[in-house]
C-alpha cells in the first residue's frame, strides 16, 4: 500500500499519564476542602471536575482506538511485504521445476523490496505499538536471514561450479598434454624414419651412379644385361624412397601443424 493511503489518518500518541496524576491531585484536594460558599457551590465544582476527567477519558480512549487501527493498518502493510520477500528453499525445490528457481536478478529485486518495507517501518514507527513494531522487525529478520540463506547457498553452487569447471580443465590439460607428447613422440620417430629413409636413397643413388659407370665402361653384353637389369631395379628402388620420404614428411608437417594451432 502507498503512504499516500494514510494521509489524514495519522494520529500521535500523546502521553496522558501528567494529566491523570493531575486529576489525582485534584480529587484529593476536594477532600476536606473548605473554600466554596456553599455545599452547592462545592457540589457544581466536583461536578465539573469529573465532567472534564470523563471526557479527557474519552478522549484518550479514541485516540488509543484510532492509533491502534492506525498501527494495524501499518503492520498489515509491512507484514505482508515482508513475506512476500521472503525466500523459502523447499518452495524452490517442489515449484522451481514448473515455475523456475529464484534467479540472482529477482533475488536482487526482493532485497530492494524488503529495504523499503525496512525504511517505511523505520519512518512511522512512531505511529504504531510496540507488538505491532516487533510483528513487523521479526517479519523483517526473517525475510534478511532467508535472503542470507539464498547466497550461502548460491555462493555453494558458484564454487561447486568453480570445482567443476576447474576439474574439467585440469583434465582437458593433462589430455592436452599428453597429446602433444604423443604427437612430439610421433614427430621424432617420423624425423628417425625420414632420416634413415634419405640415408637409404643416397646409397641408392650412389648405387645407380656406380651401376651408369659400369654400364658405360663394360662392353660385355652379358654385362650389359647384368648392369642394365640392376639399374632399373635401383632406380625402381629409388623411386620408391623418394615416394615414401614424401609420405613422411608429409606425416611430420601434418603434426607440426597440429601442434602450431593448438
Amino acid at each position: 500500500m502507498d503512504e499516500s493511503a494514510y494521509i489524514g489518518f495519522e494520529v500521535e500518541r500523546h502521553d496522558w499519564r501528567p494529566v491523570w496524576d493531575l486529576c489525582r491531585q485534584i480529587q484529593e484536594q476536594f477532600k476536606g476542602y473548605k473554600g466554596f460558599a456553599s455545599k452547592e457551590e462545592h457540589q457544581a465544582a466536583w461536578d465539573r471536575f469529573q465532567m472534564l476527567r470523563q471526557k479527557a477519558s474519552r478522549l484518550a480512549d479514541v485516540e488509543k482506538a484510532n492509533f491502534a487501527a492506525q498501527s494495524e493498518t501499518y503492520r498489515v502493510d509491512i507484514v505482508s511485504e515482508a513475506r512476500a520477500c521472503y525466500w523459502s528453499a523447499s518452495a524452490d525445490f517442489f515449484v522451481g521445476s514448473v515455475l523456475g528457481e529464484t534467479t540472482v536478478e529477482e533475488m536482487k529485486e526482493l532485497q530492494v523490496r524488503l529495504k523499503e518495507a525496512g525504511q517505511k517501518l523505520s519512518r512511522n514507527k512512531a505511529r504504531m505499538t510496540r507488538e505491532h513494531k516487533e510483528e513487523c522487525f521479526g517479519a523483517i529478520q526473517d525475510a534478511r536471514e532467508s535472503h542470507d540463506r539464498f547466497w550461502e547457498k548460491y555462493k555453494d553452487y558458484k564454487d561447486q561450479r568453480r570445482q567443476e569447471y576447474e576439474a574439467k580443465q585440469a583434465e582437458f590439460e593433462s589430455k592436452r598434454a599428453q597429446w602433444i607428447e604423443r604427437t612430439n613422440a610421433n614427430i621424432r620417430r617420423n624425423q628417425e624414419k625420414l632420416s634413415n629413409a634419405e640415408d637409404a636413397l643416397n646409397r641408392v643413388r650412389n648405387r645407380i651412379s656406380e651401376l651408369e659407370d659400369k654400364l658405360y665402361e663394360t662392353n660385355s653384353e652379358k654385362w650389359q644385361g647384368i648392369f642394365s637389369e640392376w639399374l632399373e631395379e635401383a632406380r625402381s628402388k629409388e623411386r620408391d624412397i623418394e615416394e615414401s620420404i614424401e609420405r613422411i614428411e608429409g606425416w611430420i608437417r601434418e603434426d607440426e601443424d597440429k601442434l602450431s594451432g593448438s
